[in-house]
């Protein structure tokens, strides 16, 4: 199975316990979409970001084989026409994979890719026509 990009059901809020206070933060988590994988049991929440201080910071939860951890990401656009842009995503800091899982941190890192790129810019609000996606990590 792959990443769907879709709003957070009430059931699925329970079910994994969904916090609603960023962890960066601590303001109230106002996102109600995430992208995940059922079948891998992962998803990567969108917490807020984009603060007038840094607007290109944007934070996440990200549940990956029993772990919750929290992140940060630079995403940086660059238009390729007024309609195409291209997403540069870099890695800014945030939890550290437990270290039982850190022998598949190439793993992680490719799931987290898929996560990004289903994403785009900016979730289910994404107004570009078409997207390149690039990382930096």
């Amino acid at each position: 199975m792959t990443f769907v990009l879709e709003e957070i059901s009430p059931s699925d809020h329970e079910k994994y316990q969904l916090t609603d206070k960023n962890p960066f933060t601590h303001n109230r988590v106002l996102a109600y979409v995430w992208m995940i994988d059922r079948e891998r049991n992962m998803y990567l929440r969108e917490l807020g970001g984009r603060q007038r201080d840094d607007p290109y910071t944007l934070e996440f939860h990200c549940f990956w084989r029993g772990a919750l951890l929290a992140i940060c990401f630079d995403c940086r656009l660059e238009y390729i026409t007024p309609r195409d842009v291209k997403v540069k995503w870099r890695y800014g800091g945030g939890d550290s994979l437990p270290v039982n899982l850190r022998p598949y941190v190439n793993e992680f890192y490719a799931d987290l890719k898929e996560a990004l790129t289903l994403y785009k810019s900016s979730g289910l609000a994404s107004p570009f026509d078409s997207y390149v996606v690039e990382f930096d990590f």
